[in-house]
């Protein structure tokens, strides 16, 4: 009988922790029909993952989430077709969108694969303005002073890799496989504007997992 009674309690126990594991801060694994997309292309890869393949991409959700998201990713390589920044610099990297608005008001997180290795944090805010012909390159603001700043690990084709994002008002913790490269408050600036979580990259062929907290 005592036995019978242990083996309920532990099936209890297991129940409340799937429940937990699957409550409002659990992430989910998307597919490319929930997203926009208006510039570039997501399409599926092997193994139920994503890929983007073209030079650029924008991307964000049609739902909205937590702004809270993780990108696991393997980078396998610049694209073929080259695209090139407001200033002509050819960047390969890939990223983040919090707070997506429009393209002339969001929150960026990239990784850059080249020139440079680094994870950079802008805000992009053009208050009236909603498409790039509006805004084009203009905004950034890219001075934003961290409390907590390191450099991720180098990004070499074929090795995984996990960014990782979360804005609770408007600080800031940013992971890049699983260490913090980045904390701070972006400011009142952030919170100016309001929308979904999404994607970015460019000159970046990259396979990954886009994972958000409902």
């Amino acid at each position: 009988m005592k036995t019978l009674q242990r083996r309920k309690a532990m099936r209890l126990v297991l129940l409340l922790c799937s429940v937990a594991l699957v409550g409002p801060t659990a992430k989910a694994q998307l597919q490319p029909s929930d997203f926009d997309v208006p510039d570039g292309k997501i399409e599926k890869a092997a193994g139920e993952r994503l890929m983007v393949s073209t030079k650029e991409m924008r991307a964000t959700l049609k739902f909205a989430t937590q702004q809270n998201v993780t990108v696991k990713f393997t980078y396998l390589g610049p694209t073929k077709e080259v695209s090139r920044l407001g200033n002509g610099e050819v960047r390969s990297q890939f990223g983040i969108k919090l707070r997506a608005q429009d393209t002339c008001n969001i929150v960026y997180i990239m990784w850059h694969f080249s020139p440079d290795q680094k994870i950079a944090v802008s805000v992009k805010r053009n208050p009236g303005q909603r498409t790039h012909e509006d805004c084009l390159d203009n905004g950034y603001i890219n001075n934003i002073k961290p409390r907590v700043s390191a450099l991720p690990q180098p990004v070499h084709p074929d090795q995984p890799h996990a960014l990782s994002a979360s804005m609770k008002s408007s600080y800031l913790t940013v992971k890049a496989d699983n260490i913090t490269v980045w904390e701070g408050d972006l400011g009142p600036v952030a919170l100016q504007f309001d929308g979904p979580v999404g994607l970015r990259s460019d000159n970046a062929h990259v396979v990954f997992d886009f994972l958000a907290s409902k």
